[in-house]
């Protein structure tokens, strides 16, 4: 078995429904949106480094964020 098959893409936007559920003690199924669907399979090793993954990415781009505002409120006209 492969540790990653691959049968398409998606882009996850803003809104868009996600669910999960569990089948089993080591499989877990993450769908996003709804007609179309998009599912994911996920053992749990690979659940929680995509959890972990995610964790950063969400950390960095707050940080960018936060970075983004301060040179917007530095760079804006005074009135």
């Amino acid at each position: 078995m492969h540790d990653l098959v691959v049968g398409t893409w998606a882009q996850i936007n803003e809104g868009c429904p996600v669910t999960c559920t569990v089948s089993g003690s080591n499989v877990a199924h993450i769908t996003f949106g709804r007609d179309p669907e998009f599912e994911l399979g996920f053992e749990m090793e690979a659940l929680r480094a995509l959890t972990a993954v995610a964790a950063e990415a969400v950390a960095d781009m707050d940080a960018r964020f936060e970075r983004e505002e301060a040179e917007r409120a530095t760079s804006a006209p005074a009135d």
